[in-house]
C-alpha cells in the first residue's frame, strides 16, 4: 500500500509540474543529481567497498557521485536568473531587494532550521553528548550553522561529521546574498565577458588556494592548529569557498539567459554547437578516469571542467540536444526526486550517519552495508523528506490561520 501511495504521489507531482510548465528536463537533472550524491554518500559511509561485482559499469555512479555538487551549483545559477532574464525582454519586473530576500528566506530557512532542530536537538545529544551541545564549542557550532556560515570556518565545515553535505548550502546561501548586485551583468548583452571574468576569478582563487602561503591560508591553518589538520585539507577547504564556485554559478546564469533568448527566438542554435556540447559533456565523464583528487596542481582546473560539463548537459537538455537526453531527464521519477531535491539533500547524509551508528556492525559490512544504506537509507530519506514538506506546508497554513481539518 505504501508503494502504491508513493507511485500515485509521483504521478500527481508529474501532472502538477506539467500544468505549472516546469522545465521537466532540468527538474529531472536535479533529481538525478540527488540520486548521484546519495549513492556516493552510501558508498563513503559504508567504508568505500568495491561494488563493481554488484553493479557492473553502474559502479561509476556512486564512485563519482560527488559530481552532483557541480551540477547543483550550475543549476542554482540557471534557475535564479530566469525571471530577470525574462524581464530583460518584457520589462515587467521591477526588482525589489526586500521581496527577493523574503522569497529566499521563506523557501530556504524553514526546511533548513527543521533539519538543524533534529540535528542539534536529537542527533548531537545522542551520538556526541549533551555536554558538548551546551559547551562553548557546541553553542558556537549551533550559531554558526543557524547563520549559514558553517563553511567559512575550518572547524565547523564538516558539521561534526554528521551532515557534512551542508557545506554546499553555506556556499549557495552566500551566492544568493550577492546575486542582486551581479544579476544585471548576466542580463545585459555583454554577459559573455562577465562569464569569462567569473571563470577566471574561480581559476585564480583555486590556484592560489592550493599554492599560496598568504594571510588567508595562515589564518585557516592557525584556526585548526590544535587539531593537527594537514596542509592539503586546509587547501582543499579554501579552494571550495564562494570565489571558487563563481564560475559554476556564472555558467548557470549565462545558460539561463541563453535559454530565455532561445524561447524568444533571439538565439538560434548553430548545427555545430550541439555536437560540441555533447563532446564537452562526455569529456568530463572521461576525466573521472584520469583524475586523482589528492594530487594538485590540476585539481583547480578539473572542477571548472566539471562545471563546464554540467553546463553542456543543461544546454543539451533544454536548448538543443538529442531527443534521448531530453527524454531521459523528463522521467517522472527523476522529476519527483527533483521536487524533493532540497529536502533530500538536507536529510540524506544525517540519516545515513544515524543508520551506520545504530545498526549492529557485526552483521553488516562492505557491500552488504552499502546495500543497507541504499535500501533502508533511501526509504527513510524519501519518507522524512516527504514528511518535512508536509509538515512545513501545515505550519504555513497554521501561520495563515488556515489549518486544514
Amino acid at each position: 500500500m505504501a508503494m502504491l501511495g508513493l507511485l500515485k504521489s509521483i504521478d500527481n507531482a508529474h501532472e502538477i509540474n506539467v500544468q505549472k510548465q516546469t522545465i521537466l528536463e532540468l527538474n529531472g537533472i536535479r533529481g538525478f543529481a540527488c540520486l548521484l550524491i546519495f549513492l556516493f554518500h552510501c558508498r563513503v559511509m559504508s567504508g568505500s567497498p568495491d561494488i563493481r561485482p554488484d553493479l557492473g559499469v553502474l559502479y561509476l555512479l556512486p564512485l563519482h557521485g560527488a559530481y552532483a555538487v557541480d551540477l547543483f551549483f550550475v543549476l542554482s545559477g540557471f534557475f535564479i536568473i530566469l525571471p530577470y532574464a525574462k524581464a530583460g525582454y518584457t520589462e515587467t519586473i521591477n526588482f525589489s531587494y526586500l521581496q527577493y530576500y523574503k522569497k529566499k528566506i521563506v523557501r530556504i530557512f524553514p526546511p533548513y532550521y527543521l533539519n538543524l532542530l533534529v540535528m542539534f536537538g536529537m542527533v548531537v545529544p545522542v551520538f556526541i553528548g549533551q555536554d558538548f551541545l551546551f559547551s562553548k564549542n557546541g553553542l558556537q557550532m549551533l550559531l554558526v550553522h543557524m547563520s549559514f556560515m558553517q563553511y567559512l570556518f575550518p572547524a565547523t565545515s564538516a558539521s561534526l561529521g554528521i551532515n557534512g553535505a551542508l557545506w554546499t548550502l553555506s556556499i549557495t546561501f552566500q551566492f544568493f546574498l550577492v546575486f542582486p548586485f551581479i544579476k544585471q551583468l548576466f542580463v545585459k548583452r555583454c554577459a559573455e565577458i562577465y562569464l569569462v571574468i567569473f571563470v577566471v576569478i574561480s581559476l585564480v582563487w583555486r590556484y592560489f588556494s592550493l599554492h599560496s602561503h598568504g594571510f588567508v591560508y595562515s589564518v585557516a591553518m592557525n584556526s585548526v592548529a590544535k587539531f593537527g589538520v594537514d596542509d592539503f585539507t586546509i587547501r582543499f577547504f579554501l579552494s571550495n569557498q564562494l570565489p571558487a564556485q563563481l564560475g559554476h554559478f556564472a555558467i548557470g546564469m549565462y545558460l539561463g539567459k541563453l535559454y530565455i533568448a532561445y524561447l524568444k527566438g533571439v538565439f538560434v542554435p548553430r548545427r555545430w554547437v550541439s555536437p560540441l556540447m555533447l563532446i564537452g559533456f562526455l569529456s568530463t565523464l572521461y576525466s573521472f578516469q584520469i583524475a586523482n583528487l589528492a594530487v594538485p596542481p590540476w585539481w583547480y582546473v578539473w572542477r571548472l571542467w566539471l562545471g563546464c560539463g554540467s553546463g553542456c548537459l543543461i544546454y543539451l537538455a533544454v536548448i538543443d540536444g538529442p531527443g534521448w537526453i531530453k527524454h531521459f531527464f523528463r522521467n517522472r521519477y527523476f522529476g519527483y526526486l527533483g521536487d524533493l531535491s532540497y529536502e533530500i539533500y538536507l536529510w540524506h547524509l544525517m540519516i545515513l550517519y544515524v543508520l551506520i551508528n545504530t545498526i549492529p556492525m557485526t552483521y553488516f559490512s562492505g557491500n552488504r552495508l552499502f546495500w543497507l544504506c541504499v535500501l533502508v537509507g533511501g526509504g527513510l530519506t524519501i519518507t522524512v523528506s516527504r514528511s518535512s514538506v508536509k509538515l512545513l506546508v501545515w505550519f504555513r497554513h497554521l501561520w495563515l490561520h488556515k489549518v486544514p481539518h
